[in-house]
């Protein structure tokens, strides 16, 4: 029980590389509604706000986590979405993988934005 680390390596379809994304839990919040904590990578830059730095919220019936940052100009509280991880269950286990999607219109491409992705925990 306790505060818990992890990876979460991010492989887009749209572009031949990775990012990499560093994400916290705690085991307490989990049972929140719904959980949420903070998350850091670049994929974050794709939201346009000059920072590395999101937070998670995981919906756990549907095995989602979704990866928002925030939109200083919005005010307190405002938040955008930039991608979702879809299989995804706490806790993150080395070797869990998956499929996701970048949200519409954060980067230069066309069709579908998917993504797989794989976690490594601390």
């Amino acid at each position: 029980m306790g505060l818990h680390g992890g990876q979460v390596t991010v492989f887009p379809s749209w572009v031949a590389q990775k990012t990499v994304i560093d994400i916290r839990w705690d085991d307490a919040k989990l049972s929140e509604s719904p959980p949420k904590d903070k998350w850091w990578g670049d994929l974050a830059l794709l939201g346009r706000t000059g920072s590395n730095e999101g937070e998670w919220e995981w919906k756990a019936a549907e095995q989602r986590l979704g990866l928002w940052v925030p939109v200083p100009e919005g005010g307190d509280g405002y938040r955008r979405l930039i991608a979702t991880l879809n299989q995804f269950t706490f806790p993150l286990a080395n070797g869990m993988a998956g499929t996701g999607s970048l949200q519409p219109g954060l980067a230069p491409a066309t069709g579908d934005l998917t993504l797989t992705w794989q976690g490594d925990a601390h």
